[in-house]
């Protein structure tokens, strides 16, 4: 029994310090990336048309702890999982890890357990069923099933899956909930449709390992049923089920209960491939909308809207590279105006005052405006803009340049 404490307390130590390890090499790797989070984010928020100082970067270094040492930041790291349970906020999408990870990890963990549960009620009867089958054909085909689950890999029944419920049924089934209940409050009718489209998960998640549990119960019973006792149990007239699960059944599960831990390890590692499946819908809205979050062209309504708005402001003489940024509920307008090359500094500062205030009374958005100064009466600029219009077959009237 000492011996056996003895060996705990070790194991226990050296997976600890395996995973400070582990932890302490990921976080030096994370100091080797170019800037900070605080830099990365601000230049991004700089990106959409704030307006972000050096001061901002240094009080947002200062608010995530980034101006302290190395050391002592992964030191506060590891106390505060240790003491306080918490792994801190995420970089990337400005939220606690606690909180993206309270919800989502009892439902991960819910929704493995019952794939290995339903594994073993599958393939433990099947397994026995094609140990002791005298049909060859049908032993065989349990086989070749079982074989089938163990090279196919999950991520490839889940795409087939998917393929076939898109073909046959118009219905991906990415997500654990469809649209029309993605963020509605639990119901009746919410849980039916969790339980409509939990299935592929728990299919997907349990098809590996369903597929080893039988074959670990197969070879168990075959091992079994030729043993001693199994014999002398017929000898004595014992026969059918109740030779068989008195004697090679019972015997036989022991192994495959002992190897739990072993099948949940291997459902737990299939995790993210379902992850991926289900966060696919997310992947689906994302890909709609990344052309707002990268700055798509307006639609032509939207773009001729600006355009008379800015060629509207006295002063203005073009206008060119017209950008809507979106982020979040907020948008971000961007617009180049051409104006005379021989306006003063307070003349150009009038003209895009005026722009901006026009744009925003117009379409409820504080823009971004550029002002480039041309000299409109330069021969090569009519050069340009002849060139211009012959090329992209232009009206005359389009305003690409001044002039």
């Amino acid at each position: 029994m000492i011996n056996f404490i003895q060996f705990t307390i070790t194991r226990a130590f050296l997976s600890i310090v395996t995973l400070l390890i582990v932890c302490f090499i990921v976080f030096s790797l994370m100091e080797l990336v170019p800037g900070t989070c605080a830099e990365r984010y601000l230049a991004f928020k700089n990106t959409q048309g704030s307006q972000i100082t050096f001061e901002d970067i240094e009080a947002e270094k200062v608010r995530l702890g980034l101006d302290k040492p190395f050391l002592y930041r992964f030191g506060k790291w590891v106390s505060d999982i240790a003491v306080k349970q918490d792994f801190g906020d995420s970089c990337i999408l400005r939220m606690n890890i606690n909180d993206l990870l309270s919800g989502r990890f009892v439902l991960s963990l819910t929704i493995c357990l019952v794939a290995l549960i339903f594994s073993y009620l599958i393939a433990i009867p099947v397994g026995i069923i094609s140990a002791t089958t005298k049909y060859v054909s049908l032993d065989q085909s349990l086989k070749f099933i079982s074989y089938l689950g163990i090279a196919l890999p999950n991520f490839l029944v889940a795409l087939c899956i998917m393929l076939f419920m898109t073909v046959y049924y118009g219905d991906t089934m990415t997500g654990l909930f469809s649209q029309e209940y993605e963020n509605a409050p639990w119901s009746a009718d919410k849980l039916k449709d969790f339980l409509a489209r939990a299935w592929l998960p728990i299919f997907v998640l349990g098809w590996n390992a369903t597929a080893f549990a039988l074959q670990t119960v197969r070879a168990l019973m075959l091992d079994e049923n030729d043993k001693l006792y199994v014999m002398a149990a017929r000898a004595r007239g014992i026969s059918g089920m109740s030779l068989l699960w008195r004697y090679p059944a019972k015997h036989s599960l022991g192994p495959v209960i002992n190897s739990i831990g072993f099948d949940l390890n291997r459902i737990f590692s299939a995790l993210p491939v379902v992850a991926l499946i289900l966060i696919y819908t997310g992947l689906d809205i994302a890909r709609d909308s990344v052309d707002d979050l990268i700055g798509k062209p307006p639609d032509p309504s939207e773009l001729e809207t600006i355009r008379e708005i800015v060629l509207g402001v006295p002063g203005a003489l073009g206008v060119h590279d017209i950008s809507v940024h979106s982020y979040g509920n907020e948008k971000f307008v961007s617009v180049h105006a051409e104006i005379n090359a021989k306006k003063s500094a307070a003349e150009a500062h009038d003209i895009s005052e005026e722009i901006e205030t026009s744009l925003e009374k117009a379409i409820g958005v504080e823009p971004t405006v550029h002002l480039d100064p041309v000299h409109p009466n330069n021969p090569m600029v009519k050069e340009i803009k002849y060139l211009l219009l012959k090329k992209y077959n232009l009206d005359q009237k389009t305003q690409i340049l001044p002039g």
